[in-house]
Protein backbone atom coordinates (compact mmCIF):
# COMPACT_ATOMS: atom_id res chain seq x y z
CA UNK A 1 0.00 0.00 0.00
CA UNK A 2 1.56 3.05 -0.81
CA UNK A 3 1.54 6.71 0.47
CA UNK A 4 -1.57 8.19 -0.96
CA UNK A 5 -3.66 4.57 -0.02
CA UNK A 6 -2.12 4.60 3.25
CA UNK A 7 -3.60 8.63 3.39
CA UNK A 8 -6.86 7.51 1.68
CA UNK A 9 -7.47 5.17 3.94
CA UNK A 10 -6.78 7.02 7.59
CA UNK A 11 -9.13 9.79 6.23
CA UNK A 12 -11.51 7.57 5.50
CA UNK A 13 -10.99 6.14 8.90
CA UNK A 14 -11.32 9.38 10.62
CA UNK A 15 -14.25 10.26 8.80
CA UNK A 16 -16.00 6.85 10.28
CA UNK A 17 -15.26 7.89 13.87
CA UNK A 18 -16.72 11.15 13.40
CA UNK A 19 -19.56 9.87 12.41
CA UNK A 20 -19.65 7.61 15.29
CA UNK A 21 -18.58 9.76 18.14
CA UNK A 22 -20.89 12.65 19.52
CA UNK A 23 -20.01 16.14 19.66
CA UNK A 24 -21.76 18.02 23.15
CA UNK A 25 -20.96 21.37 24.59
CA UNK A 26 -20.33 22.31 27.65
CA UNK A 27 -23.86 23.96 27.58
CA UNK A 28 -25.62 20.75 26.29
CA UNK A 29 -23.71 19.05 28.78
CA UNK A 30 -25.01 21.51 31.70
CA UNK A 31 -29.05 22.04 29.93
CA UNK A 32 -29.10 17.92 30.20
CA UNK A 33 -27.93 18.21 33.87
CA UNK A 34 -30.60 20.71 34.19
CA UNK A 35 -33.24 18.48 33.17
CA UNK A 36 -31.82 15.39 35.07
CA UNK A 37 -32.13 17.47 38.66
CA UNK A 38 -35.43 18.75 37.64
CA UNK A 39 -36.95 15.26 36.31
CA UNK A 40 -35.29 14.05 40.04
CA UNK A 41 -36.50 16.81 41.53
CA UNK A 42 -40.06 15.99 40.30
CA UNK A 43 -39.70 12.59 41.06
CA UNK A 44 -39.06 12.82 44.79
CA UNK A 45 -42.54 15.20 44.96
CA UNK A 46 -44.41 12.93 43.19
CA UNK A 47 -43.40 9.93 45.80
CA UNK A 48 -43.47 12.29 48.68
CA UNK A 49 -46.97 13.29 47.87
CA UNK A 50 -48.07 9.99 47.26
CA UNK A 51 -46.79 8.63 50.47
CA UNK A 52 -48.66 12.10 52.20
CA UNK A 53 -51.89 10.58 50.61
CA UNK A 54 -51.59 7.07 51.10
CA UNK A 55 -50.65 6.74 54.47
CA UNK A 56 -52.86 8.24 56.23
CA UNK A 57 -55.61 6.24 54.31
CA UNK A 58 -53.45 2.84 55.44
CA UNK A 59 -53.03 4.16 58.86
CA UNK A 60 -56.26 5.89 60.05
CA UNK A 61 -58.86 5.08 56.78
CA UNK A 62 -59.16 8.60 55.70
CA UNK A 63 -61.02 8.76 52.56
CA UNK A 64 -60.92 11.58 49.81
CA UNK A 65 -61.95 14.89 51.72
CA UNK A 66 -59.23 14.51 54.36
CA UNK A 67 -56.73 13.73 52.21
CA UNK A 68 -57.19 16.55 49.91
CA UNK A 69 -57.30 18.33 52.80
CA UNK A 70 -53.75 17.16 53.80
CA UNK A 71 -52.01 17.38 50.56
CA UNK A 72 -53.74 21.14 50.12
CA UNK A 73 -51.57 21.60 53.45
CA UNK A 74 -48.90 19.99 52.65
CA UNK A 75 -48.98 22.27 49.53
CA UNK A 76 -49.40 25.51 51.25
CA UNK A 77 -47.03 24.65 53.46
CA UNK A 78 -44.09 24.14 51.03
CA UNK A 79 -45.01 26.87 48.95
CA UNK A 80 -44.23 29.30 51.97
CA UNK A 81 -40.51 27.51 52.04
CA UNK A 82 -40.62 28.18 48.05
CA UNK A 83 -41.11 31.78 48.96
CA UNK A 84 -38.98 31.98 51.94
CA UNK A 85 -41.40 32.64 54.30
CA UNK A 86 -40.99 30.04 56.06
CA UNK A 87 -37.73 27.71 57.02
CA UNK A 88 -36.93 24.50 57.34
CA UNK A 89 -35.46 25.09 60.63
CA UNK A 90 -38.39 26.85 61.76
CA UNK A 91 -41.09 23.88 60.55
CA UNK A 92 -38.70 21.19 62.38
CA UNK A 93 -38.37 23.74 65.88
CA UNK A 94 -42.60 23.61 65.83
CA UNK A 95 -42.53 19.84 65.12
CA UNK A 96 -40.10 19.23 68.00
CA UNK A 97 -41.68 21.94 70.29
CA UNK A 98 -45.28 20.88 69.67
CA UNK A 99 -45.01 16.93 69.48
CA UNK A 100 -41.84 16.00 71.04
CA UNK A 101 -40.78 14.37 67.04
CA UNK A 102 -37.18 14.89 66.31
CA UNK A 103 -36.78 14.64 62.47
CA UNK A 104 -33.16 13.82 61.59
CA UNK A 105 -32.65 13.08 57.79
Amino acid sequence: MGRAERRAAERAKRIQNNKESIKMTRQDIRNMEDGIIQKTINLNADILMTCFALVPHDVYGFGRTRISKTLGAVDGMFGKVLDDELTMEDMKKRLEEETGVVLRC
